[in-house]
């Protein structure tokens, strides 16, 4: 489940699947998944309802439900994330331990991935060949994360080929300057990014940044973006830039809990986060935090995960409704202008942007 509140979430009520123009919750394999936003929902804990929504910009178009697992109904337990790669998208589902392996237009079940290494996977990144999957690992008796890792399978059969120890609590993932960065958030009391070197299946080094490290996005100067939103309720945050051949760091202080997604503009040049229901901008070169918003979410009850469209820049938030029932995407321009909103499943936790 993705660490925003730092605490499981348990269903409250049964779930409701709403409709929008010429949305279909009732068939299989009639997608076509060109262009748009995925969107992967969690669900509700140990509900086993987490889903996958599509949503067509030009048309303004959403359909519901676009995965099944074998089971026929959901996608599965918990959908952490979803990363497509040519003709596969990859469905991460944390709770039931497994990957769904989908084609990545029709999204029609190719396999499941449950292998007994696959202890709470979390994310995936496919380089040169091969998939790299974040794994928590199990627990010991005081709950403490123990063997966490990153494990490496062949990215066509899924078949497992390597495994590589990590600090607990390995998380988010991003390629860059030839290495997998690999955030150590721990729930919030992880304070690394691994650096991985897929030539050699190790770490390499371990950048010590401030606590919390989450979101990661590479700027326009080539330099890593990572958002460090702190344990649960801290007061403070922290962005901090590395450099991806050199590992220089520069540090931003955040005088709020921010949000643990992190975004940037479509020229590089321009970061964006959240704190509450507030989005913040700041320039790539800045030395210190935006003093302002740059607007506020207004229409949103509890937001739970934002990202930004890299073709024309528009921000999508996810309203997880407090899990109460489905939740709801919005969408503004640039500049902070609503365009529109659409239902989505329980959960909304990432939005994924396909060309």
């Amino acid at each position: 489940m993705k660490m925003k509140s730092y605490m499981w979430l348990v269903a409250v009520s049964a779930v409701l699947v709403f409709q929008r123009c010429s949305d279909d919750d009732g068939e299989k394999g009639n997608q076509s998944v060109v262009t748009g936003v995925l969107v992967a929902n969690e669900g509700n804990f140990l509900a086993a309802n987490g889903s996958v929504t599509y949503y067509n910009p030009e048309k303004d178009s959403v359909a519901q439900n676009i995965f099944r697992n074998a089971a026929g109904d959901f996608a599965g337990d918990v959908l952490q994330s979803i990363t497509l790669d040519g003709e596969r998208a990859y469905l991460v589902l944390n709770n039931s331990n497994t990957i769904e392996v989908a084609n990545s237009t029709t999204f029609a079940r190719e396999k499941t991935v449950a292998e007994p290494v696959l202890d709470k996977p979390r994310y995936v990144s496919v380089i040169n060949g091969k998939a790299y999957i974040s794994v928590f690992g199990p627990y010991d008796a005081e709950y403490n994360l123990t063997n966490s890792s990153i494990v490496v399978a062949d990215a066509k059969t899924m078949n497992i080929t390597g495994n590589i120890p990590t600090r607990p609590g390995v998380d988010d993932l991003f390629y860059a300057g030839g290495y997998l960065f690999a955030s150590i958030n721990n729930f919030g009391a992880g304070s690394a990014v691994s650096v991985i070197d897929p030539s050699k299946n190790e770490v390499i080094r371990d950048v010590a940044v401030m606590n919390g490290p989450s979101g990661m996005v590479l700027d326009a100067n080539n330099k890593l973006w990572v958002i460090c939103r702190g344990g649960y309720g801290a007061e403070d945050s922290y962005l901090e830039s590395i450099g991806v051949k050199n590992f220089e760091q520069v540090q931003i202080h955040l005088d709020f809990q921010a949000g643990s997604d992190l975004a940037v503009s479509p020229d590089g040049k321009t970061l964006y986060f959240t704190g509450g229901n507030n989005i913040y901008s700041m320039p790539i070169d800045s030395k210190e935090a935006p003093a302002a918003p740059l607007f506020t979410a207004e229409e949103v009850v509890d937001l739970y995960s934002f990202g930004v469209n890299p073709e024309n820049g528009d921000f999508y938030v996810g309203d997880a409704r407090l899990f109460s029932a489905s939740g709801g995407a919005y969408v503004y321009t640039s500049t902070g202008a609503l365009k529109t909103s659409f239902t989505t499943g329980v959960g909304p936790t990432q939005f994924i942007f396909k060309k």
